[in-house]
């Protein structure tokens, strides 16, 4: 028989390492707090981040809060410095240097182990669940983007990316479920599943995946991959919708459908520099929230107003965020995904 006393050495360090790593949470401290959620579910690691800003309530399927669109009032102050010098986003911004060093060493230590066991015992089954391991130590966060066809889903990404890196226009430019990773250059792989991963040279992409989707009203017929595949894997999803037709039949349908996963779903208001006036913004985006209620029945929705394209700009040109309302979009998924918004 082989001698094991290396993958028991290997697996114990693994441990020790899975300890201190929080699940979907930033690394910036911890404590001994085992939490539970208002659903029963705890989390199965023996510690748990600390937030320095207060995270999004985890009791509701449909995340809580809404900001009024170009109000800088409802930003952390650090987004307000962010957002007015240009430099908003969140690469860089989730895990601190410490939690990067852990990461890396569990990378090298699993990767150790699978080449120890490949060797020594290449029949055992475990094998496999350590190459799944290693796989989502590459996808510390995913974050899937939603929406009909022209509602701005790729806009939305480039201004998250803060680079034109996807194509855009009036016509659906998605058939496909695109996966965005990091790469040194951009390139196209598909997957032996079908879809395509894209990789990308964006620093957001080392500590985020992005999930591209065609629009939802022309994936109906295709909702069970999409949803079995993505939707109960990731850690925030992103409903894209347009300014000048928000809540269509198609939405409505498609919310209904992934709402039985519990994911949190934030209502991105997209393109509301179409419209004329605040009280325009306002008016939509009480409608969303309205209708949240309404059609879905959920009680506080997630309406974030904003403007992609101005976004983009402002982030290319180093301009304040702030009209285009991005900075909040951002400090959400910051403080929901565990980087507090702060620094």
């Amino acid at each position: 028989p082989p001698d094991l006393s290396a993958a028991n050495g290997i697996s114990a360090a693994i441990e020790d390492i899975r300890t201190a790593l929080p699940r979907s949470k930033s690394f910036d401290s911890f404590d001994e707090s085992f939490p539970v959620d208002s659903s029963g579910e705890s989390y199965p690691l023996s510690s748990q981040a600390t937030y320095s800003s207060a995270p999004p309530s985890p009791s509701t399927s449909f995340s809580v809060s809404s900001a009024p669109f170009a109000s800088s009032a409802s930003s952390s102050s650090s987004a307000d410095s962010d957002s007015d010098s240009g430099k908003g986003g969140i690469a860089g911004r989730l895990i601190d240097e410490r939690g990067q060093a852990l990461l890396d060493r569990e990378r090298v230590l699993v990767d150790d182990a699978i080449a120890f066991l490949t060797a020594s015992v290449p029949s055992l089954e475990e094998i496999g669940l350590l190459v799944e391991a290693r796989k989502g130590l590459e996808e510390l966060f995913l974050l899937v983007i939603v929406g009909e066809f022209n509602a701005g889903k790729s806009s939305v990404i480039n201004a998250v990316l803060g680079q034109k890196h996807l194509r855009e226009g009036i016509l659906p430019t998605t058939n496909e479920i695109n996966v965005l990773r990091y790469g040194d250059s951009f390139r196209s792989e598909q997957s032996s599943d079908g879809f395509y991963n894209l990789f990308i040279p964006s620093d957001v992409l080392k500590e985020v995946n992005i999930v591209d989707t065609p629009g939802t009203n022309v994936i109906l017929e295709r909702q069970q991959r999409l949803t079995e595949e993505f939707v109960p894997r990731a850690d925030l999803v992103l409903f894209i919708m347009s300014a000048d037709r928000p809540m269509t039949e198609s939405e409505v349908k498609f919310l209904t459908y992934i709402r039985k996963w519990g994911k949190k779903v934030v209502f991105v208001l997209n393109k509301v520099d179409i419209l004329e006036t605040a009280d325009d913004v306002a008016q939509v985006t009480k409608f969303v929230s309205d209708n949240a209620v309404r059609l879905l029945g959920v009680s506080d929705a997630t309406v974030l107003p904003v403007s992609a394209r101005m976004a983009l700009k402002a982030k290319q040109n180093s301009q304040s965020l702030a009209p285009s309302g991005f900075a909040d979009l951002e400090e959400y998924v910051l403080s929901f995904l565990g980087g507090g918004g702060g620094r």
